[in-house]
């Protein structure tokens, strides 16, 4: 059987070869070899950024002008002698620190309930049964089943479809489905003979030969340069800091202002 011309390279280029010469879609793999990639390869699953803990996320919370203003005048009732001003300016801000961490942690466990129920699960092919199993065990190779309504979970190459449509709006942002086309041995391999993760299948039926999972998808890239690239503050986040900056600086004023016309009158320091 004569191997297909393709612009492929390493080891994807094998696993194409491979896959024309030796894939059985009616048999899939084994669940023993399945087992044996899924430690290999890792879990089907993009990264994700560490979580921080609870001591950074508490800190975290005075980074802002107007707590260190706080703090600031916190030190200064203390240096005087105003026990009670002092308790109550600490007993604020540790308030809001706790309030603040309390929000974010709260909004953590809610995306992590919404992802647990959004996570997806694959029909895959093995040892000649269709199972349905969660997403993170689909592993290179497998043979995966789509039809309409399915959330691709990994990146394929397309073997069998019947009118298969998918909505790639998460990849392309085309919210038009692009129609998508079976591998054939003698042609070349184009973006129209795959599926990527992160995308779904609108219409029709197709079976597809696995070829990369988890952070080697195409969208597991995105995914990590995402992580990797440095956080920038949103407008909103700029607005309020600048908020913040004026009105701190208009507080120090007015003290300002009040304190030395209070040694003009001669009130004690």
């Amino acid at each position: 059987m004569a191997r297909a011309k393709v612009n492929l390279h390493g080891e994807i280029r094998e696993k194409v070869e491979k896959l024309i010469l030796d894939v059985n879609l009616e048999q899939g793999l084994s669940n023993d070899l399945a087992k044996e990639k899924l430690e290999k390869y890792g879990p089907n699953k993009l990264p994700e950024a560490p979580r921080p803990s609870l001591l950074a996320q508490f800190i975290e919370q005075f980074k802002n002008l107007l707590i260190v203003i706080l703090l600031v005048a916190a030190v200064i009732s203390a240096f005087f002698g105003e026990v009670m001003d002092t308790l109550a300016i600490l007993g604020i801000t540790i308030l809001n620190a706790v309030l603040g961490v309390a929000q974010e942690r709260r909004a953590e466990k809610a995306l992590e309930a919404v992802k647990k129920l959004s996570n997806p699960q694959s029909k895959v092919v093995r040892d000649g049964e269709v199972l349905v199993i969660p997403s993170e065990e689909v592993v290179p190779e497998d043979v995966l089943f789509l039809e309409a309504g399915d959330k691709v979970t990994c990146d394929g190459i397309i073997l069998e479809e019947r009118g298969l449509m998918i909505d790639e709006s998460t990849l392309t942002g085309e919210s038009v489905s692009v129609a998508k086309a079976r591998f054939r041995k003698d042609s070349e391999l184009k973006d129209e003979n795959k599926a990527f993760m992160g995308t779904v299948v609108t219409k029709g039926k197709a079976r597809m030969y696995v070829m990369e999972t988890g952070i080697n998808t195409r969208l597991g890239k995105i995914a990590t340069q995402i992580r990797e690239a440095k956080k920038e503050k949103t407008p909103l986040e700029i607005e309020l800091n600048y908020l913040g900056k004026i009105l701190g600086i208009v507080f120090v004023a007015v003290c300002a202002v009040v304190f030395i016309s209070g040694l003009f009158r001669g009130m004690p320091l």
